[in-house]
């Protein structure tokens, strides 16, 4: 997670990937609560960046993060709603391919 907080690129990539996997949740029917998370993803990615970058380097950060296999599991949902929606999601993908690549996994 301090590695991932000294990498602007990419925390900047994340706040992205948190924007379409808003949208797709929205246009699938899903309620976003609170409600408030969107309009700050989108609206203020600043505040956000400077909020990731301190809460990655935070010690307990470590005991907060799941498992590989939740990781795929999240990534396979969506994928499945993005199917469904058929709805370019660019930065989703690029994540997802860094994470595939880095873990050899799928």
């Amino acid at each position: 997670m301090k590695k991932a907080s000294k990498d602007k690129k990419l925390l900047k990539l994340a706040i992205s990937v948190m924007d379409e996997g808003f949208q797709i949740l929205e246009k699938s029917g899903y309620t976003i609560t609170p409600a408030n998370q969107v309009n700050i993803i989108q609206k203020h990615r600043q505040v956000v960046y400077y909020g990731l970058k301190i809460i990655h380097n935070l010690p307990f950060m470590r005991w907060v993060d799941g498992s590989f296999g939740e990781i795929v599991a999240l990534f396979d949902s969506i994928d499945k709603l993005k199917q469904q929606l058929n709805i370019a999601t660019p930065n989703w993908d690029e994540l997802e391919k860094q994470a595939i690549s880095k873990f050899h996994f799928k």
